[in-house]
């Protein structure tokens, strides 16, 4: 199945971490826990947390002019260390008959000479966004290759939680790992092990941090929505971790829908 990602950037200020339940959407947010040696514990490890728009360097709609401005990098959060910078280094060029080349979007580190392409993905169509890695209120941790900086939040910038980008979309599983499903959050994976395999269709039912590690209930689907024109059905449901061992994302999702 080809990727596929839907919407325009979106301004609004982030929002605050810890959500309750969301009925709308049939996630449960973490609550606010009263344990703070374990919320801290959960936000100083490096995983694939959500994306964060960044409109000041992709504008806010593909081949739309605007007035860039750098995105500044720092070297953790409530700190004046400033370590580089995200910039536009070629802007969108207009084709006479119509349509446009690519914006192009540096990394530019103070400690060397070279600059890398950020590390970006669609929470929508052809709506980019960078990687985050750790929040602290304002303050997100982002995936610079294999770096990572911390950058300041401002209104401009909206955070999309990784349970909120899985929710009502497209699912599948994005890193398979050979271990099945959980009767429960934290259990042992048991059941359903050979429906798991890669890119295999899933709804994302619920979420639920347990301990240190945040948990995705799940129902696999017969085959994906898009392969029509029988609905799916549910073949199995269980609970997964939302992330591998390195942090990546065991689950994610078709930007830009079938």
């Amino acid at each position: 199945m080809r990727h596929v990602c839907a919407a325009i950037l979106i301004f609004t200020a982030c929002a605050p971490a810890g959500e309750a339940h969301d009925p709308a959407n049939g996630i449960e947010q973490p609550a606010a826990t009263t344990d703070l040696q374990t919320a801290s514990a959960i936000e100083e490890q490096d995983a694939v947390r959500g994306l964060i728009s960044l409109p000041q360097v992709f504008g806010t709609e593909t081949c739309a002019p605007f007035t860039p401005s750098d995105v500044t990098l720092y070297a953790g959060p409530d700190s004046s260390a400033i370590i580089g910078r995200i910039s536009v280094d070629t802007p969108w060029t207009q084709h006479p008959n119509g349509g446009c080349e690519a914006l192009s979007v540096k990394v530019y580190l103070t400690d060397t000479d070279t600059a890398a392409e950020l590390p970006t993905l669609e929470y929508s169509y052809e709506a980019p966004a960078a990687v985050v890695l750790q929040r602290r209120g304002p303050w997100f941790k982002i995936r610079l290759g294999e770096q990572s900086a911390w950058i300041h939040a401002t209104e401009q910038n909206q955070f999309f939680p990784l349970q909120e980008l899985l929710a009502g979309n497209l699912a599948y599983v994005a890193n398979a790992d050979g271990a099945g499903l959980a009767a429960a959050p934290g259990a042992e994976r048991t059941t359903a092990a050979d429906l798991l395999g890669a890119e295999r269709s899933v709804n994302v039912l619920e979420a639920r941090t347990v301990g240190e590690r945040l948990w995705l209930r799940v129902a696999v689907q017969s085959h994906s929505p898009c392969e029509g024109p029988v609905d799916p059905a549910k073949v199995a449901e269980g609970w997964l971790p939302a992330h591998t061992a390195t942090g990546e994302p065991t689950v994610w999702f078709y930007s830009r829908g079938c």
